[in-house]
């Protein structure tokens, strides 16, 4: 017998390390001065601003879950 065998990598993207501290783009204390700022800061700031709020907005929606699940046993 013959067999075929394929297989793929799929890479997911970088989490990019940035924090308010190290890229002034997520810093929403002031005005961020955009002459220090570079475009690879605001992508990456950008990029990880987008995946925090994913993960804040899925913890939100578990929690909403898990409530409208507690009171739908309440009026069983």
């Amino acid at each position: 017998m013959n067999y075929l065998c394929f297989s793929e990598f799929v890479r997911l993207p970088e989490i990019p390390p940035d924090t308010p501290e190290t890229n002034p783009i997520m810093c929403f204390n002031d005005h961020p001065q955009f002459n220090t700022i570079s475009a690879d800061m605001v992508v990456t700031g950008c990029a990880k601003l987008s995946i925090d709020f994913d993960v804040q907005l899925g913890k939100h929606v578990e929690n909403l879950k898990g409530e409208l699940c507690m009171l739908i046993a309440q009026c069983q």
